[in-house]
Order: structure tokens, then C-alpha cells, then sequence
């Protein structure tokens, strides 16, 4: 039976990718690769190459192979908005058509693991081509990986560009810190009480450290199977949450603030006009917020 190793509606946040980096190593590290389709076609395997290592890099899947006297090749796929990986077994029907549906399929000699629609797909043919990648190379440290070092991010986050840049903007960039979407960004600010507008100039460092720490907790905490949950079922507020609820703000425009039982607001923010969740109550603004666009 098909197994879905990640399916996502919108952009995903960095646990997604571990999840599926989780997902697939077993059946791809240090086992033989029968063949390897990109959406341009197939790729020439030489005799003997096995699956190396899969990685996650923030919201990018690194899969590397090997073969005998010649050097690693490195698969980096990134899902976007409607990407999705899916395990089969050999001459498992499929849920979507290849012929009409851009993917990419790893072949071994157990399972067919495709990833569907990916939103950026490249083969390097050496390693070193992926670190000099302006996709990888500009990225921030991973809040997922060992090591994680809080200066190094609060850095990139003083970077002049970002002093007059909304905290909530600077949290989605990847540049400063990789693996935060949307969910975390509004859940994260909430939870260290920032005000999501707030430019980040303003906010002293120690915030700006507490946010990332808090950040790099939830997903850490959202590595498993499972629906992704940020919120417990009863809240250290004092007040117990519906049955059901996994996020303190994110999706809830118009229900009560756990912590202050204010409404929750909830508006469209940066270039990307991706949503942004908060409590105008604990989350004092700092300095005045734009006003919305006429009519919403």
C-alpha cells in the first residue's frame, strides 16, 4: 500500500522536511539504486551506485549516492507549495499519473519513492556544486541541526537590511535562520509575546534570541508522525483550550486569546502577503502598525 511521506497545502516549515528525510533513509542510505528519474527524464546510473545519505537542510531535501570511482552525486529537491513524497512498492499503482504529474522517482529494488510536483529539482555532480548553490549557501543555520548557534543567527538578523524589516517578515527568511513558516512564525511570536509588526531594530537581543529558541523547541518538538501540534491541551494560562486545538493563534482570527481572552487578529503582511496571527492585547505593538488596505 502507498505510503504519503508529506503532503503540504503550503509552504512547509523545516519539521516537514525532517519528517521526510526520517521517512525515506532507511530505505535509501547504503542501499543499491536501480534508477533515478527527473521531471526531464531519466538519469544515467553507473554500476554499483547506493544511496549515501538523506538529509534535510532547513526546507530542502539533500539525497546523496555514490558509485565506485566516481565522485557523489547530489539530489536537492524542495516542495514549494504543492510538492508531496510517497513511497511505493515496485508496480504499485500510483495516486497521480507520471506521465501527466512533473516527479521524481528513486527506484530500489523494495521501493519506488516519488516525489510529486517538487517546486525545485537539481542533480549536482558534485558536492561542492551544492554548497556554492545560492540555495543553499545563503541559507541560515538550521534550526533543526546539532550545534544550533543562537549568536550566529541573532547576527544575521542585525544585518542592516533587517533593522527596519517586521520581526514576523525576518522570521520567514531563510537567510537568518532555516526551517520557520508560517504556523511557527505566528505561534512563535505569540508565545514569546512580540508584537508581529514590531521592526526588528527595536526588539532588544535577548528577544530576538528567545524567539529563535523557541522556534528551534516547537520543531524539535514536531518531529514525529503526526499532525503538527504548538499548543498543549491545557494552557499554562490557566485556561483550558477546545478539544481538538494544536495552535494558539494561527487560524483562530476572531476566537479568544488563551492568555487574555482578547480576539485574536489576523491580517496579511509582507511582500509574500502571507497571513499573520496575534493577539493585539499581549502583543503590544511597539511602534505604530501600518493601517490595512481599504476594504479588508
Amino acid at each position: 500500500m502507498a505510503a504519503r511521506c508529506a503532503s503540504v497545502p503550503v509552504m512547509p516549515e523545516g519539521d516537514t522536511i525532517h519528517k521526510v528525510a526520517l521517512a525515506l533513509r532507511p530505505h535509501v542510505a547504503g542501499v543499491p539504486i536501480r534508477a533515478l528519474r527527473l521531471p526531464h527524464g531519466d538519469v544515467p546510473m553507473a554500476a554499483g551506485t547506493r544511496g549515501v545519505a538523506v538529509k534535510a537542510r532547513g526546507k530542502h531535501l539533500i539525497v546523496t549516492f555514490g558509485a565506485p570511482g566516481a565522485p557523489p552525486r547530489v539530489l536537492r529537491t524542495h516542495l514549494g507549495m504543492n510538492g508531496s513524497w510517497h513511497r511505493y512498492r515496485p508496480g504499485e499503482r500510483w495516486r497521480k499519473s507520471p506521465s501527466d504529474t512533473p516527479h521524481v522517482a528513486i527506484h530500489t529494488d523494495d521501493w519506488v519513492l516519488v516525489c510529486f510536483q517538487p517546486a525545485q529539482c537539481v542533480l549536482y555532480q558534485h558536492p561542492g556544486d551544492l554548497e556554492r548553490d545560492p540555495a543553499i549557501a545563503d541559507l541560515g543555520p538550521d534550526l533543526l541541526g546539532p550545534g544550533l548557534d543562537l549568536d550566529v543567527v541573532l547576527a544575521r538578523a542585525r544585518v542592516a537590511r533587517n533593522a527596519a524589516r517586521a520581526v514576523a517578515e525576518v522570521l520567514l527568511d531563510q537567510r537568518v535562520a532555516a526551517g520557520v513558516g508560517n504556523v511557527y512564525k505566528s505561534e512563535v511570536l505569540f508565545l514569546e509575546r512580540v508584537d508581529p509588526w514590531a521592526p526588528v531594530g527595536a526588539i532588544p537581543d535577548l528577544v530576538i534570541r528567545a524567539v529563535y529558541a523557541r522556534a528551534a523547541a516547537l520543531l524539535a518538538a514536531n518531529v514525529h508522525d503526526g499532525a503538527r501540534v504548538t499548543a498543549p491541551e491545557r494552557a499554562p494560562f490557566g485556561h483550558r483550550l477546545p478539544p481538538g486545538l494544536r495552535h494558539w493563534v494561527y487560524r483562530r482570527a476572531g476566537h479568544p486569546c488563551p492568555r487574555c481572552r482578547a480576539p485574536i487578529a489576523g491580517r496579511p503582511q509582507g511582500p509574500q502577503v502571507r497571513m499573520t496571527y496575534w493577539c493585539p492585547s499581549c502583543q503590544a505593538p511597539l511602534v505604530a502598525r501600518p493601517s490595512p488596505p481599504t476594504g479588508s
